[in-house]
């Protein structure tokens, strides 16, 4: 199984056309697994969540090129697009909850230390999915392979909030963040909004 994240940016104003024409493409062979767009971070975005069980045979939106820039030439109301080729960390295959707020997280790892991150955060998984469950933890396959990322559900943002309050109270959340915050580089987030779809 291939998964991947394509991420789009929209002309201000024309997110929902460029989501419903991205939406109506066939071309790709990948199974959409998820399909959300910004509502806090950067704007204009639609993330979309495929999963191939062809890897060699993968065909990406927009007639199946890699770059942006073919990615994007038919449909004009898109002005970036980026795709990144993941390998599954933490994988339950949840069904999407379409009323929650997604967390999505990337973070940066000092090079040469993915795998020690990935190794604590394993070791520490199940004491921080007691306060809510994971929806995909990933790692890049190409590009910055030196990053993790992360996507959470919450069912509001005082949920969120209240949620990371507990954890960051667990004794074994707290070591894990003093082991991994000295090999952090850098951290993101965006919250997203579930987008419908029909295959």
């Amino acid at each position: 199984m291939q998964h991947s994240i394509s991420i789009y940016t929209a002309n201000p104003g024309e997110l929902p056309i460029a989501v419903d024409n991205i939406m109506k493409d066939k071309k790709g062979k990948a199974d959409i697994a998820g399909a959300w767009s910004a509502e806090f971070g950067p704007l204009n975005r639609f993330y979309c969540h495929r999963i191939s069980k062809d890897a060699e045979n993968w065909e990406a939106p927009f007639g199946g090129a890699s770059s942006e820039q073919n990615e994007s030439s038919s449909n004009f109301n898109i002005v970036s697009a980026e795709r990144v080729m993941l390998r599954p960390v933490h994988w339950p295959n949840r069904k999407i909850d379409t009323k929650a707020f997604y967390d999505f997280r990337i973070y940066d790892i000092r090079p040469g230390h993915a795998e020690e991150y990935i190794e604590k955060l394993s070791a520490v998984l199940s004491v921080r999915e007691k306060y809510s469950q994971n929806y995909a933890i990933w790692r890049p396959l190409s590009g910055n392979i030196h990053r993790i990322v992360h996507l959470w559900p919450y069912g509001s943002l005082d949920e969120r909030t209240s949620v990371r309050n507990a954890v960051a109270k667990e004794p074994a959340w707290k070591e894990f963040v003093s082991q991994v915050f000295p090999i952090l580089v850098k951290q993101r987030s965006s919250l997203l909004r579930p987008v419908a779809y029909e295959m």
